[in-house]
């Protein structure tokens, strides 16, 4: 059998992981393979870990804040977000992430970007131990603001609610 992937990035090394689920009438076979380097099976694939300018560790995940940049009116959050514990599910929407600006505005998330999926309302499966990008957009930020006072993200996982709040974040 040979599997055939589009789209891979060009400086990919490797794949944190694969999943094949194999079925017939009467039966379900399901194989997992992690960190396959794309050297071959002889060279372990090492995921290497970036750390952020903040960072937390809560109900299982790790994330790491990147940057705050702002673009015009648009401000974008990048994090990576680590599953530390076990594979399972983030789930974001975005009237659960908001920011407040100096200038006193508040807006919620206007895009959520994960992995490679983009959307307001997100269900997303990460692997343990690997670091997934994580970006939020906020729009209609005034045009005079330099720090977001307050970012709120409140998602969930396979079992457990739980929210993030980072204060005085200056935007680039």
């Amino acid at each position: 059998m040979e599997i055939t992937f589009d789209d891979v990035a060009t400086s990919a090394q490797g794949m944190s992981s694969l999943y094949i689920e194999l079925r017939n009438d009467n039966n379900k076979g399901e194989i997992w393979l992690r960190n396959l380097s794309f050297e071959g099976f002889d060279t372990p694939l090492e995921l290497p870990k970036l750390e952020g300018k903040w960072s937390t560790k809560t109900s299982g995940f790790d994330f790491q804040l990147m940057e705050c940049d702002k673009a015009g009116t648009r401000v974008y959050c990048k994090f990576l977000v680590t599953k530390e514990d076990s594979d399972g599910f983030l789930r974001l929407s975005y009237d659960q992430v908001a920011a407040q600006d100096d200038t006193g505005s508040s807006v919620n998330a206007a895009n959520l970007l994960i992995g490679n999926k983009s959307s307001y309302n997100l269900n997303y499966y990460l692997i343990q131990g690997v670091q997934t990008p994580l970006e939020l957009t906020f729009e209609n930020i005034p045009s005079s603001a330099t720090m977001l006072t307050n970012l709120t993200m409140v998602f969930s996982s396979d079992q457990r609610k739980d929210q993030i709040v980072l204060q005085q974040l200056p935007l680039n």
